[in-house]
């Protein structure tokens, strides 16, 4: 099931430039949801690279591209840029949720820099804590479960708020042409039931962490209770805002 971030981060695509034939690195890909994004993008005559630490994560990622035989993707182990590809190797690079569980958030993308050609594009999507008050005030068990995710970010060693500082990091990582820009995440009566989709998701991270007890978090229950909640609720209510970020070399 797509979820919220896939639509925002294909919005990010399509702002950023990137199109066929290029060779794109998506440094701290994960499973690959990004890097499949871009694989489409860039067509059978680009190439995109995916980096991540988490060998299990890369492991899906290459039985998902040979599942479905997606053969302009490659995945390798390491720290946001594969260590073997000359400096200005790439005529882009992107990254999802990767800068804000970064120590030094300005030091990666330099790093992310050193990968890119002159003219390079960068594309960078960070989300932030932000929501505002209608979400507690008409779905109080959303912004229950929106506080558990936060947590978890926080445990986790990640910025809560790095999406109000992109356009900062950007620019003192010598990135030029900048353009931030912000959707929020809406949840409306009607809409397909995508925040259960990510609670199922970081289901064994949220416990591992203690943030809620394994007793609490029925995923079924918690499914019916939070789509009654959204469907009765009288407005939309915003879970969290994205921002965006495209720029160059």
């Amino acid at each position: 099931m797509p979820t919220i971030d896939d639509e925002m981060t294909r919005h990010l695509i399509d702002r950023s430039g990137i199109g066929p034939k290029m060779t794109v690195l998506d440094a701290g890909c994960g499973a690959g949801n990004v890097t499949f994004q871009l694989a489409e993008r860039v067509g059978p005559k680009g190439r995109v690279i995916g980096v991540d630490r988490n060998e299990d994560a890369l492991e899906m990622a290459r039985e998902e591209a040979a599942k479905n035989r997606i053969r302009n993707v490659s995945f390798v182990s390491g720290d946001l840029i594969p260590e073997d590809v000359p400096k200005g190797g790439f005529d882009a690079a992107v990254t999802r949720r990767v800068l804000m569980y970064q120590p030094d958030a300005v030091e990666a993308v330099s790093r992310i820099v050193s990968a890119v050609r002159s003219g390079g594009i960068f594309a960078f999507q960070e989300h932030d804590a932000m929501t505002g008050p209608s979400l507690g005030q008409v779905m109080p068990l959303h912004a229950r479960v929106h506080g558990w995710m936060w947590e978890m970010v926080r445990q986790e060693g990640g910025m809560q708020h790095l999406g109000l500082c992109l356009y900062q990091v950007m620019e003192e990582a010598g990135i030029t042409d900048i353009d931030v820009r912000s959707e929020a995440a809406l949840v409306t009566p009607t809409e397909d039931a995508w925040v259960p989709f990510i609670l199922k998701a970081v289901r064994q991270r949220i416990i591992d962490k203690g943030i809620v007890d394994e007793a609490d978090y029925d995923i079924d229950q918690l499914t019916a209770q939070l789509t009654e909640e959204r469907r009765k609720s009288p407005h939309a209510a915003v879970w969290d805002m994205a921002f965006l970020g495209i720029g160059r070399k």
